[in-house]
């Protein structure tokens, strides 16, 4: 399964569990960001909208600030 196919799977279960809005929180690496780039467009094509996406670097501990800007 690649990470396309990974996406659209979840994108299908947060839709059957009733989620319209996300928002993303995505790792500043390669990894995160790819998995970001494939879930965010996966989920508005099964109807979700996505609201918003903050990055964070590897080793953070304090959120409070970027969840402070999400919830906004």
């Amino acid at each position: 399964m690649d990470a396309k196919m990974r996406a659209q799977c979840l994108s299908s279960f947060w839709k059957a569990m009733g989620i319209q809005t996300m928002v993303f929180m995505v790792e500043s690496m390669a990894t995160a960001k790819a998995m970001y780039d494939n879930c965010a467009p996966a989920f508005e094509a099964v109807g979700g909208k996505v609201l918003g996406r903050e990055n964070f670097e590897t080793h953070t501990v304090d959120f409070y600030t970027l969840l402070t800007r999400l919830k906004t």
